[in-house]
């Protein structure tokens, strides 16, 4: 069985139903929504309460990295999609992504590509490859990743990351991937297969030459996967932004990559 691990908040609960497809066997759907009051539970359209195949979790408070562990722990089925309130599927997508894992059963983690408004939503690697050996500048999105629940079930998202963390505002899937590989052993692949649409363009770090909350994510992102040398990689792009870039000052993006770097070694890896 499949689920598609759906997260919202708020009046974003709206926008769910049009991800769910006509019922099907072996598909099914966790709801995670966060709220900040509960005059939005009166948003929650019926036919999430209706449908046998929907499994809805409410929970008050704020942060994405919260969310998704709660859509993890209400989670029954063998494979795990990561989506939003804004992606779309066909049943075929969903198909793909239950025969790749039948065809690696020894993998923990399979990501694969998505597209966007106007095509893919970003550049991708061709061939397959392990995480062990991503080529350069590859980098991961959410509503890429897929998982065996069974294996991985055991290690949150990190709760410092992400929207509404209160200090690092993205980069939760890739640290959260850093740890599966790095500490429990995981074996994660990329399979060069798009099985999801979203309607919106995702921001992720698209804005780190201008944005003090993108450039500390980053930092804290960088120290939490490299280590001490995540210091030199912030140096790095701090000094390529700031070439490339004629609102960026290089003096600014390393203070600010610098103090989320520091604020991880000072709360741990």
């Amino acid at each position: 069985m499949l689920q598609l691990l759906i997260c919202t908040y708020n009046a974003g609960i709206r926008d769910v139903p049009s991800i769910l497809l006509p019922p099907a066997e072996g598909i099914g759907y966790v709801v995670s929504m966060q709220y900040s009051d509960a005059c939005f539970l009166k948003e929650i359209p019926e036919v999430l309460k209706q449908r046998e195949d929907v499994i809805l979790s409410t929970i008050n408070g704020l942060g994405l990295s919260v969310n998704r562990n709660n859509a993890i722990a209400c989670a029954t089925a063998e494979v795990c999609v990561i989506a939003d309130d804004d992606v779309r599927y066909t049943l075929q997508d969903l198909l793909r992504i239950v025969s790749a894992h039948e065809a690696a059963p020894e993998a923990d983690v399979l990501l694969f590509q998505a597209k966007g408004p106007k095509g893919f939503l970003k550049s991708y690697p061709l061939h397959a490859f392990d995480y062990a050996h991503q080529p350069k500048g590859y980098y991961p999105s959410s509503i890429e990743i897929t998982f065996k629940r069974e294996r991985v079930k055991h290690v949150p998202f990190d709760g410092r990351f992400g929207l509404g963390s209160g200090n690092l505002i993205n980069g939760e899937e890739e640290v959260w991937l850093n740890r599966l590989h790095r500490k429990e052993g995981c074996i994660i692949r990329y399979v060069p297969v798009p099985v999801v649409q979203t309607i919106d363009i995702p921001q992720g770090g698209a804005n780190f030459a201008t944005s003090q909350e993108v450039q500390r994510a980053k930092g804290a992102k960088l120290y939490y996967i490299y280590g001490v040398m995540g210091f030199l990689r912030c140096v790095k792009e701090s000094f390529v932004t700031s070439r490339r870039e004629k609102a960026a000052c290089f003096w600014q993006l390393l203070k600010n990559t610098f103090a989320g770097a520091l604020y991880i070694m000072r709360t741990g890896r």
